[in-house]
């Protein structure tokens, strides 16, 4: 078993390697060939991955033996990830949806909960950074994990999608419910967001990424963030509300 687990090593250090990224806004990683993670008596094999690439491990794979045999587990490895399954994202165009339920701990994989791909959610402040980690388990002997590919988006709050591998400029923007509406204004020197319920924070990323203006402490129904000397673009507006809700719309300067 020891031969395969250095085999299992030296295949996860060729794919870091090997990782293609087609998008400098997204960490993406194809595992090639699968990583494969086999569950027996005798040992069993794990995978922490480092989904952000921060140095730190956020999520791992793993097996746990017990009197019926190798259980496969999954759990967040640090407070500030967290993880859903696919049951609880399905109806959802996006991670950043307010309605999914996200997970602390460890959940054991049964036929009822198990999911071919889960969502990741890195908490950094008051920010949310979504990612994805696609996934299958084989119930044989041995058990099998495989583990075909992840990918993280590295702009905060950005509504990141499952299966997405880049930011895609014609993305759909997140509806409300409430009325919630941003609109560049007459002038054009500004874009303006109204809604009925109360605006706590507003701020513009351009499509590269980079958070080129923000206001807090707004505590209103309305914000006008100026855009004045801004380049002509596409821009991703986030709301964030008093009652912890976000609205994510595009907009083209």
């Amino acid at each position: 078993m020891k031969s395969k687990i250095l085999i299992l090593t030296s295949l996860i250090v060729l794919s870091n390697l090997l990782m293609a990224q087609t998008d400098t806004n997204v960490i993406y990683h194809d595992y090639n060939p699968d990583v494969i993670l086999y569950g027996s008596y005798e040992s069993t094999d794990s995978l922490s991955i480092d989904i952000n690439q921060d140095s730190s491990l956020d999520f791992k794979f793993y097996y746990v033996n017990v009197s019926g045999g190798p259980y496969p587990y999954v759990k967040n490895m640090h407070d500030n990830c967290k993880y859903t399954l696919y049951s609880f994202i399905n109806n959802y165009d996006s991670l950043n949806n307010p309605s999914i339920n996200w997970l602390s701990g460890n959940i054991y994989w049964n036929s009822e909960s198990f999911y071919d791909t889960i969502g990741i959610k890195i908490i950094s402040g008051s920010d949310n950074y979504y990612g994805w980690i696609r996934t299958t388990y084989v119930n044989a002997t041995p058990e099998e994990i495989i583990i075909d590919k992840y990918a993280f988006c590295k702009i905060p709050n950005y509504p990141f999608r499952l299966g997405q591998t880049e930011i895609i400029t014609s993305i759909v923007s997140q509806e409300s419910n409430d009325s919630t509406v941003v609109y560049v204004s007459d002038s054009g020197s500004g874009v303006v967001v109204q809604s009925s319920k109360t605006i706590t924070n507003v701020s513009l990323t351009n499509i590269q990424g980079v958070v080129v203006s923000s206001q807090s402490y707004i505590n209103s129904g309305n914000a006008t963030i100026s855009t004045a000397g801004f380049a002509h673009g596409t821009y991703i507006v986030q709301v964030k509300f008093s009652d912890g809700g976000v609205f994510t719309k595009q907009i083209g300067l």
